[in-house]
C-alpha cells in the first residue's frame, strides 16, 4: 500500500495540502521535475510527514488519479437527463470538462509525463473517455434525429473524444490557458456541433 488513510481531521488537512502542492509543482516543473522536497515545502509540512503519508511520489501520483477519476465519474453521474435540446446537453459536458481540467491543470502535465511511461495510466483516461460517451449517447437519444451525421452514436463518442483530447492538450502544452472561459467553451461547442452535424 503507497498510502497511509489519515484518521484525524489534522491529517486530512496535511495530506490536502500536500495535494496542492503537488498540482502546484506539476504544473510549474511537470512530473520528472517535481521533487518530493519542492512538494513538501510548498505544502508546509516536513519530508517525514510526508513520508508517513506515502510510499513516494509515485504513491501520491496514483492517490491524485485515483481522486480525479472518481471526481470525473461523480460529475458524469450528473449529467441532467431532463435537457431540453442537444445544445443544453452539450454546454453542460463541455462546461464541466473544462471546469473539472482548470481544476487539474498541472495535474494533467504530470498524467502526460507518467502515460509515456506507463501507458496503464492513459489507459484509464481512454476507459473515462469511453464510459463519458456511452453515457451521453443515452442522454442524446431522445434528440438523435436532429443529429445529422450518418452513425449519430459514433457522433457523439467523438464529440467527447474532441473535447476532452483537446482540452487535455490545453492542459498539458498550455498551462497559462484557461480552460473553462466562454471563448473555449464556444470553440468546443461549435466544433461538437459540427461533428453531429448541426448546423448553427
Amino acid at each position: 500500500m503507497g498510502r497511509v488513510e489519515p484518521t484525524q481531521e489534522r491529517g486530512k488537512v496535511a495530506e490536502r495540502n500536500i495535494v496542492r502542492a503537488a498540482h502546484l509543482e506539476f504544473s510549474k516543473k511537470g512530473y520528472a521535475g517535481a521533487t518530493v522536497a519542492d512538494i513538501v515545502k510548498n505544502a508546509g509540512s516536513s519530508t517525514g510527514n510526508f513520508y508517513f503519508r506515502f510510499k513516494n511520489k509515485e504513491a501520491l501520483f496514483d492517490f491524485m488519479l485515483t481522486e480525479f477519476l472518481e471526481r470525473a465519474r461523480q460529475v458524469v453521474s450528473l449529467i441532467p437527463g431532463d435537457a431540453k435540446s442537444i445544445d443544453e446537453l452539450l454546454l453542460w459536458i463541455i462546461t464541466h470538462n473544462a471546469e473539472l481540467l482548470e481544476q487539474n491543470h498541472g495535474f494533467y502535465r504530470a498524467i502526460n509525463e507518467v502515460s509515456i511511461r506507463d501507458p496503464e495510466t492513459w489507459q484509464q483516461l481512454r476507459l473515462l473517455t469511453a464510459e463519458i460517451g456511452d453515457v451521453l449517447v443515452l442522454k442524446m437519444a431522445p434528440f438523435s434525429k436532429q443529429i445529422i451525421a450518418k452513425d449519430w452514436q459514433r457522433a457523439v463518442h467523438e464529440v467527447v473524444e474532441l473535447t476532452t483530447g483537446h482540452m487535455a492538450n490545453q492542459a498539458v502544452h498550455h498551462k497559462d490557458s484557461k480552460l473553462d472561459s466562454k471563448d473555449n467553451i464556444h470553440l468546443h461547442f461549435r466544433a461538437s456541433m459540427g461533428i453531429l452535424g448541426i448546423c448553427q
